[in-house]
């Protein structure tokens, strides 16, 4: 029965990830690892039973049942206490080897961090340039537009006054 559901379990995980995209694929692969692990778990708890009837059955499931909690207690414990490590929290518990690792991680970390801040303000300096460029370009343009409409306008005062002393 606990198979079963397993069984959908898994056909709806795989009609989910196969569906999407590479990415998600491969979550399923690591997800499928672990979910068939589970079930191949599940048939041996069973197996060992099998002659002596279903309470047995029953008493193995529930011991691997609270093994597998216990042991996924023991994983998100441990990732908290490296999430507090990483944050800089509970550090006095750790032993010098522990601190230079712990150290030497955040240092690969901000190096990464660094590597990808210098290429995005690297690539901002370049809109940047690129952008002042097209500006002193429109600049260029406005400037001889308001000369040449200086030189017209001059033009036009001197056809004026010419006008103006042709018919006085």
């Amino acid at each position: 029965m606990h198979a079963g559901i397993y069984l959908s379990v898994f056909t709806y995980i795989y009609i989910e990830c196969h569906s999407s995209t590479d990415q998600s694929f491969i979550a399923f692969l690591c997800l499928y690892g672990s979910v068939k692990a589970t079930i191949d778990r599940y048939k041996k708890a069973h197996a060992c039973g099998s002659t002596s009837g279903a309470p047995l059955i029953e008493v193995n499931a529930q011991q691997y049942y609270q093994q597998e909690s216990a042991k996924l207690r023991h994983q998100i414990q441990m990732l908290q206490n490296t999430n507090k490590h990483l944050v800089g929290d509970n550090v006095s518990n750790l032993s010098l080897k522990e601190l230079k690792q712990l150290e030497s991680r955040l240092e690969k970390g901000i190096a990464k961090i660094r590597t990808r801040k210098n290429e995005l303000l690297a690539s901002e300096i370049n809109y940047m340039v690129k952008r002042e460029l097209e500006l002193q370009n429109d600049n260029m343009d406005l400037r001889t537009r308001v000369h040449l409409y200086k030189i017209d306008v001059c033009r036009r005062k001197i056809r004026i006054y010419f006008f103006l002393c042709i018919n006085n």
